[in-house]
């Protein structure tokens, strides 16, 4: 990896292309698929859900995450230190939790030009989009994935700071599961995608 892989990621976020951000194999060893939250399209949400978790991640501020009414769920906070915050479907039910669901609920959730009062008559809660709360010392305090695309969004092009995230799945292993890096590598070059590390960003001092 290196700073010109990190420079042609943030030129992908600007453009609404995901990219894939590793943790490294003092921790997970494996990649999310990073989006920003104001470049989301149905088109590429439905990428992610193709080849990402089940879980779909958008990931803010915890002030943000107060001004829009949302709490914390203790009971979903990982050992890691991965806190998850109230989970929210669009105020508008479709007939299924598709592409369009997930894009009105990260709308939603995304732009701070809508009065909140506004925002929080747009979706409802319980629902199929899960709220994350990144650490507020980031990467310096937690290099974790939801850290790390955060920081990502904060070095684009005047962004919202509003990550989406989802795990990249080896869904053709005889036991699907979370793909590893070797594996995202190959996976990357195959769909043109870059790949930048959490390491990336701790040594051009984006932390």
């Amino acid at each position: 990896m290196s700073g010109k892989s990190l420079e042609q990621a943030l030129t992908d976020i600007n453009k609404g292309k995901p990219i894939i951000l590793l943790d490294g194999t003092e921790r997970e060893d494996e990649g999310d698929f990073v989006l920003a939250g104001e470049k989301v399209t149905v088109e590429n949400l439905r990428f992610l859900t193709r080849y990402g978790n089940d879980m779909l991640c958008v990931v803010l501020e915890e002030d943000r995450l107060k001004k829009l009414g949302l709490n914390p769920e203790e009971r979903y906070h990982n050992v890691d230190g991965c806190h998850f915050w109230t989970s929210v479907d669009p105020k508008i039910k479709h007939k299924d939790h598709s592409a369009q669901s997930k894009y009105d609920a990260i709308q939603a959730l995304t732009f701070q030009s809508v009065p909140v009062y506004h925002l929080n008559s747009r979706f409802r809660t319980p629902g199929h989009i899960r709220a994350l709360c990144a650490n507020t010392g980031g990467l310096s305090a937690r290099r974790g994935h939801t850290e790390g695309s955060l920081a990502l969004i904060k070095l684009a092009h005047n962004l919202e700071p509003v990550a989406v995230i989802t795990e990249v799945m080896n869904r053709e292993a005889k036991e699907p599961g979370p793909m590893n890096a070797y594996n995202i590598n190959i996976f990357a070059q195959e769909h043109q995608l870059t790949v930048v590390t959490i390491k990336d960003l701790m040594q051009y001092g984006h932390g």
